[in-house]
């Protein structure tokens, strides 16, 4: 009786660990696992920003100063996004890792295929 009670606590520790602590090394995969669409969306977002920097000085009329902080801006807004959606406990950090290539991947594709060339 013993050794069934200490055998499904065991099992029940190990269930709450995977899905309550997702930073540890051995809570990065699972069956819950599924890519981050936040992080997808903030990526992309970001790449194609940067790949379009020269569109943005030549729309804005401005120094490329300003276009160098907006990009700078939008990379961290990237970055805290996809930070949150692990300290908030809703995605493992390969979900988030694999949601950024996948927008990034999205973001170079948009430009190639658009060939952003000026603002009409």
């Amino acid at each position: 009786m013993d050794s069934s009670s200490s055998s499904s606590a065991a099992e029940s520790s190990t269930t709450a660990g995977a899905t309550t602590s997702p930073l540890l090394l051995g809570a990065l995969i699972s069956i819950d696992s599924k890519v981050s669409g936040h992080s997808s969306r903030v990526f992309f977002v970001a790449s194609l920003v940067h790949l379009s920097a020269s569109v943005f000085v030549d729309a804005l009329t401005a120094e490329g100063k300003v276009v160098n902080l907006l990009i700078a801006f939008v990379w961290v807004w990237a970055a805290a996004t996809s930070a949150s959606r692990v300290l908030l406990g809703r995605h493992f950090v390969v979900d988030v890792f694999a949601g950024a290539l996948l927008g990034i991947l999205e973001g170079i594709f948009a430009f190639n295929f658009l060939k952003i060339e000026k603002f009409v």
